[in-house]
């Protein structure tokens, strides 16, 4: 698969460690050759695999014309879930000039979502790479408990007064690694 000039393997038990902090660097025009394999997702379909949870209310307006959750609302499910998360621990020092970018995200869905209703969203920390962070969701409908869809998504770390990727300070890796 072709991604910004990048080629990403397709077969995740390939990708390297190497290769996902290229995506650090916005930009680059090629992989690194493999260092150290990138540990194996856990299970996202099941509940015990995530501690942390956010509950969402599904409203109508997202709903597509044929009466389920639109895809591009999971999207929004898993940034929502992300942000309560990680920006109370990257904000924590007063820090305001550190941010998070998203250079990935993978979805699956797995179940169709209707309203009225409410999703659990359940938030790990996969990685914490030099620049960057790996986190992994799960969406569960709230009333059955049933996996309605899974995702991941690498976040570089990004210096808004430099504008560029820098590596987090090792109090704020430390924290990020026990959300793990």
């Amino acid at each position: 698969m072709l991604e910004r000039g990048l080629v990403v393997p397709n077969n995740r038990a390939t990708m390297t460690a190497n290769a996902s902090e290229d995506l650090d660097e916005i930009g680059s025009s090629a992989l690194s050759a493999p260092s150290m394999p990138i540990p194996p997702l856990p299970d996202l379909r099941a509940r015990d695999t995530f501690r942390i949870w956010t509950r969402i209310s599904i409203r109508y307006s997202d709903l597509d014309p044929i009466g389920h959750v639109n895809n591009a609302i999971t999207p929004m499910f898993f940034e929502e879930a992300r942000c309560s998360v990680v920006y109370p621990v990257l904000h924590a020092n007063g820090r305001s000039d550190l941010d998070l970018v998203l250079a990935r995200t993978v979805i699956d869905y797995v179940k169709e979502l209707s309203y009225p209703g409410a999703v659990d969203i359940g938030t790990r920390v996969h990685r914490v790479g030099t620049k960057s962070l790996h986190m992994v969701h799960g969406v569960f409908d709230a009333a059955t408990g049933a996996c309605a869809a899974t995702g991941e998504c690498i976040l570089v770390f990004f210096d808004q007064k430099l504008r560029t990727s820098v590596p987090p300070p090792d109090e704020l890796r430390a924290r990020l690694r026990a959300l793990v």
